[in-house]
């Protein structure tokens, strides 16, 4: 069965088709992504955007496809745009706000260098653990899965750009390069540990070897191939 009720005579293709579609929205527009808080608000039942879409006895599967990390600021001063002069205290209006005050590293991220012991702190975003309870308070234990090809989440490096500093690519490839989702795989990491399945840049071939996979990547069958195969076994 499924919600996609025309195009392709086979059932599977049409899911294929349509999740094609959806996934290709390009990687421009506003450089502060709320990828966890925009899945929050379409699935939370008390805001009622997508009434019927949560149904009793299914499963939900969610997919993250990005190429940058989780933004989603719990101070919206996060993304003011008269804070911009050089001695502002949030620096210039660029996505570097998002990991210099939502992650915490051993070394100052404000400066260049590599970053190590890093993970996701502060209080201008909303905190992992909310998004962890929020996803995995959907269904019963076991009924939950989320799924990201994004960034690798390390190494964290931060470097110029410009005048400014950025946080530099994880990956890099022919279509583009990601930084690291270490939001994201923080909160995925914390779906695993909640008895659901989390699926972090991670997939399995044909010949059911685990292999690694990226937003860089190619080919990106071996996630979903994977996620299928944890579907299919829970049902």
């Amino acid at each position: 069965m499924t919600n996609v009720p025309s195009g392709a005579a086979d059932p599977a293709q049409r899911v294929k088709d349509a999740f094609t579609c959806i996934a290709k929205l390009g990687t421009g527009g506003c450089g502060f992504e709320n990828t966890l808080e925009a899945a929050r608000r379409a699935l939370d039942p008390s805001l009622n955007v997508n009434p019927g879409f949560l149904r009793a006895g299914a499963l939900l599967a969610i997919v993250f496809l990005t190429d940058e990390d989780d933004c989603s600021a719990a101070i919206p001063a996060l993304y003011d745009p008269s804070q911009q002069a050089p001695t502002d205290p949030l620096g210039p209006l660029s996505s570097f706000r998002c990991a210099r005050f939502g992650y915490g590293c051993a070394q100052p991220l404000n400066s260049a260098g590599v970053k190590t012991g890093c993970a996701p702190a502060g209080t201008w975003l909303h905190p992992v653990a909310s998004y962890v309870s929020f996803f995995k308070g959907l269904k019963p234990a076991g009924k939950v899965f989320v799924a990201a090809i994004a960034g690798p989440s390390s190494p964290i490096a931060v470097g110029p750009v410009g005048s400014t500093l950025e946080v530099q690519p994880s990956c890099q490839s022919a279509g583009g390069s990601a930084v690291p989702a270490l939001r994201i795989h923080s909160v995925i990491d914390g779906i695993s540990a909640s008895g659901n399945t989390g699926l972090f840049n991670f997939g399995i071939t044909p010949q059911n070897t685990p292999t690694q996979v990226s937003i860089c990547s190619a080919d990106y069958a071996p996630a979903m191939r994977l996620l299928g195969l944890k579907l299919a076994g829970a049902i």
